[in-house]
């Protein structure tokens, strides 16, 4: 009668443990599918953030490259303009007022080419102002980049660490079930024994 007390009593503990063990292996799944989510979701804001990069360089080349040409045309301007002054005054001469007459040139024209020199003046410096602002722009972004690639391998050493398969999880479970029903075996038997040994005598 106490044996069958005793076998219904283990195999009570044994669907305990074995629902505990469930309910571990479980919430072991979702530890882990939560982490590699994460992982995901952190490997495509890096992307986006590459892209983003890769965007700005290829902006801030186009912009130097205007920048290049506005300022290869203003020093043309600036040229002709140096040429039309020389040119003017080679061709002026004085009527019998002592007044300035023009041949070919005149101070419209002069002062036309000016205005036009100040205007791309003002555009160099705008572009200039803009591949400032874009170069700020791209060292956040790749201040950004560090810390998200820092962070990415710190992810990857965590997860190369506790790496493990559910499988390997049930097994490493039942392998500590195991060594506790061993120690509690070896108790009730050493127990079974004193009681034997003291109803013999």
């Amino acid at each position: 009668m106490d044996d069958q007390i005793d076998q219904q009593n283990r195999v009570n503990e044994l669907q305990s443990q074995l629902e505990k063990l469930v309910n571990e292996i479980i919430q072991a799944r979702r530890i882990i599918t939560k982490f590699i989510d994460q992982t995901s979701d952190l490997k495509q804001e890096n992307e986006k953030l590459s892209i983003t990069v890769d965007q700005n360089k290829e902006s801030e080349a186009v912009t130097n490259q205007i920048l290049e040409e506005l300022t290869k045309k203003n020093s043309e301007l600036s040229e002709e303009l140096e040429e039309y002054k020389e040119f003017e005054e080679e061709n002026t001469m004085f009527d019998s007022d002592g007044e300035e007459t023009y041949f070919i040139t005149n101070k419209d024209v002069d002062k036309m080419l000016e205005e036009q020199s100040d205007t791309h003046l003002k555009l160099v410096s705008k572009l200039e102002d803009e591949n400032r602002t874009l170069k700020s722009k791209m060292e956040h972004l790749t201040s950004v980049q560090c810390a998200n690639s820092t962070i990415e391998k710190q992810e990857t050493r965590l997860n190369t660490e506790t790496r493990m398969s559910p499988m390997d999880i049930v097994d490493k479970l039942i392998q500590n079930q195991n060594k506790k029903h061993s120690t509690k075996r070896s108790s009730k038997n050493s127990k079974h024994k004193s009681r034997v040994s003291k109803n013999t005598s």
